[in-house]
């Protein structure tokens, strides 16, 4: 049995156990992905067990052979359905994988998690256990068993463990272990979805942990799907002959095409994974609990709450109880006569009814004893307060979000989706395009590769101003319109292609025709097929040149967007420094001297994040006016504070170049770290100091302040003694005992 079992003893011992799960526990999907609610008997099933929460069976003979079962329970977990579905998607993969005629991507697909086994065999002959060594598994990877059928059999289990945590991994973190096995995570993650929208079509029930992950991740791919949508994303030429390519050469292009999509569909996976993630984090529980205790108290201080519990569990929560709580339920008469029979139907009920039929109070004295304005207000309170253990979790999920970001729910989905798109895979497949296209126009200069492209933006972007610079918008509707643009240029230069072809064609005819039938105008109407033939041709041409200026400008600005993303981080960064620096709580860790220059350098350069282009042009406005009142030597008419003065002659940030700023985010950096560094040793050479001081001084007392030592009295005279010495400690000065110390050396 592994029910008993933890999950770090279940993953390590093997899975292969013959279940137990009662049919009407068990939903069943066959080999097409059909939905069933029965199981058939066969005892010759092979079963991956996880615990009493789920497991996966497949048939002996081979997932084509029969059934798949999945088995979900009430009790479910998130780590537990991932895990299980992992070890269907990869049997599944594998049997496809080896028919014949398998697709080259389910081939590749699972030759690369074949590969990743191989470097991991370490780790794979652990979990497969049976004295299983990373040699044997090498054997078997290469030679398609390890020489016992019984390693062979802890081999598969030690795979399908490895695959199988890799999966929870992936969907919990956002993250393939390898580029190369992002794909097939990628490829698992689709069909888990789909199934996913079956199950809910079919209204089966699934839990709360389950469908909130499963939730997610079509969320994310709805997100993904707008935003590839909106730069046009796809690619230009549909198959190889448009592009002028051979097939091994256009499996290429799809393959970048395709990696792109993996790369945006984990990158925002990852952002939208990032709460379910910290939910399980010990950090993330405390500052939980913290929160909910805060929000608790702030809901139970709600009067509809205090209303609620007071009436109908006879129970006061929040501060200022009584010593005794009446029973203040309201007539259900008086109810009835003010908001009509309906109204019953509406109202909380708690333990009993917060309405009595035996001397209940008339709603408005109710409503006023809560601190309500009328009988109406307190009525449309009560009616659409959630529970108090929802409102709770609702508004403390709210507050922790509100913190700590969910990229779902806080309106950074859209924005975080078109920063995913906008991803490296994505660049060198906008350079490949580019390539393919000036070949096609017969352009033999240098092809620009995906990172000078970058770098050419990198360099362009440091010298723009900051404003300029983190306006991504506009890099990417250029990018949109260069797009949208090589969409319709394609169209044309399609029919153009086969306008010339025709023409081509035409060109031989008219030869044909004219040595059959030798006519004397024959070689005329041979020469207008040709030259008929070279301007559409010519016009083709011109075309791809045209398309090839285009997909040109679609990449640079494809790199100007993405770039421009890192900017607008930096100018966040920038911002965040400068806030810090002028806090009270960072300037105590700074050494003073080194201030002054941070104070310089914050009175030179307005860092705030409100100041708009408006604001800026007035502050030059202003300025402009006190300079000419200078030059008229008309300063002594001018009244202006002089706060207003200092604050107009400070440079906006946004109006400096971004390498500009770069300069003074390093300087304000570098004597940031200078500054810290001294106070640090400034506090450990006081501390220093004083240990040398206290060592002096107890060195001077040891040596010249004579005396036993304290000890408990055996006699009178000691304690008469000692009587003495507390009355003369108490006369003394502190000069007196300091010059006994030092020995009464003067």
């Amino acid at each position: 049995k592994r029910q008993s079992l933890s999950d770090d003893l279940r993953r390590g011992l093997s899975p292969f156990l013959t279940e137990d799960i009662s049919p009407e526990d068990i939903i069943t999907l066959d080999f097409h992905n059909q939905l069933s609610t029965s199981m058939h008997a066969d005892t010759r099933r092979t079963t991956l067990y996880q615990d009493v929460r789920g497991s996966i069976t497949f048939p002996a003979a081979g997932v084509g052979s029969g059934e798949t079962i999945i088995n979900l329970f009430q009790k479910n977990n998130l780590s537990t359905f991932l895990h299980e579905s992992g070890h269907y998607f990869l049997t599944v993969a594998q049997e496809l994988a080896s028919r014949e005629g398998a697709a080259h991507e389910i081939v590749e697909m699972v030759d690369t998690i074949k590969s990743w086994w191989k470097d991991n065999a370490e780790a794979v002959a652990k979990d497969a256990g049976e004295g299983v060594t990373s040699a044997d598994v090498k054997k078997y990877l290469k030679k398609g068993s390890a020489g016992s059928s019984k390693k062979d059999t802890a081999i598969n289990v030690g795979m399908q463990e490895q695959f199988a945590r890799l999966t929870e991994a992936y969907f919990m973190e956002g993250k393939a272990p390898t580029h190369a096995l992002r794909g097939a995570f990628e490829k698992f993650r689709a069909w888990l979805t789909s199934i996913y929208k079956r199950i809910r079509e079919l209204g089966v029930n699934v839990s709360p942990e389950i469908s909130s992950v499963l939730d997610r991740m079509l969320a994310t791919d709805a997100e993904i799907k707008l935003a590839q949508e909106s730069i046009y994303d796809g690619l230009i030429f549909d198959d190889a002959t448009a592009a002028g390519l051979s097939e091994a050469e256009y499996r290429g292009l799809v393959k970048l095409h395709v990696q792109a999509n993996d790369e945006a569909q984990q990158q925002l996976l990852r952002e939208a994974m990032r709460p379910v993630q910290r939910e399980r984090e010990k950090w993330f529980k405390q500052e939980r609990a913290k929160v909910q205790n805060e929000v608790e108290t702030r809901i139970n201080s709600l009067p509809v709450y205090r209303l609620i519990e007071a009436l109908g569990n006879k129970q006061w929560i929040g501060e200022n109880e009584p010593e005794n709580i009446a029973d203040m339920r309201m007539s259900k008469q008086d109810l009835v006569e003010q908001f009509g029979v309906g109204v019953l139907e509406t109202l909380p009920r708690m333990k009993r009814a917060i309405y009595t039929n035996k001397n209940g109070l008339d709603p408005e004295i109710v409503a006023g004893v809560f601190g309500f304005s009328s009988a109406s207000q307190m009525i449309i309170e009560l009616e659409k307060a959630p529970k108090r253990k929802d409102a709770i979790k609702d508004e403390t999920d709210r507050v922790l979000n509100e913190l700590h970001g969910d990229v779902l729910n806080d309106g950074r989905a859209e924005q975080e989706a078109i920063v995913a798109v906008s991803n490296d895979k994505r660049g060198q497949l906008l350079a490949a395009e580019l390539k393919v296209m000036k070949r096609l126009a017969g352009d033999g200069s240098p092809d620009m590769s995906s990172q000078q492209a970058r770098e050419i933006a990198r360099l362009t972007l440091a010298r723009l101003t900051v404003r300029d610079a983190i306006n991504s918008r506009r890099f990417l509707a250029a990018e949109r319109k260069a797009a949208r643009e090589l969409v319709e240029l394609a169209r044309m230069m399609g029919g153009d292609r086969v306008r010339a072809q025709s023409a081509k064609r035409d060109v031989g005819k008219s030869v044909r025709a004219s040595i059959q039938d030798g006519a004397e105008n024959g070689l005329d109407r041979v020469n207008a097929d040709i030259e008929a033939t070279n301007i559409k041709t010519d016009k083709a041409n011109d075309r791809a040149a045209q398309m090839a200026a285009v997909a040109h400008r679609r990449l640079a600005n494809h790199m100007m967007h993405s770039e421009s993303l890192k900017v607008v981080q930096e100018v966040a960064a920038a911002e965040k420094l400068a806030q810090n620096l002028s806090k009270k709580s960072v300037r105590a860790k700074l050494a003073g001297d080194y201030l002054e220059a941070i104070d310089e350098l914050l009175a030179q350069y307005d860092f705030r994040k409100s100041l708009t282009a408006k604001d800026e042009q007035k502050r030059f406005a202003l300025i402009e006016y006190v300079e000419r009142m200078v030059e008229d030597g008309r300063e002594n008419e001018l009244a202006i504070p002089a706060e207003v003065l200092a604050n107009a002659q400070q440079k906006p940030y946004r109006t400096l170049t971004v390498e500009f700023l770069r300069g003074v985010v390093d300087a304000l950096k570098n004597i940031e770290h200078t500054a810290r560094m001294k106070h640090k040793l400034q506090a450990l050479k006081e501390k220093r100091d004083l240990r040398a001081v206290v060592d002096e001084i107890t060195s001077a007392m040891n040596e010249n302040v004579n005396g036993p030592s304290p000890a408990r009295a055996k006699d009178a005279r000691p304690k008469f003694k000692d009587g003495v010495k507390k009355y003369l400690n108490l006369v003394l000065t502190a000069a007196t005992l300091l010059r006994e110390v030092d020995g009464f050396a003067d």
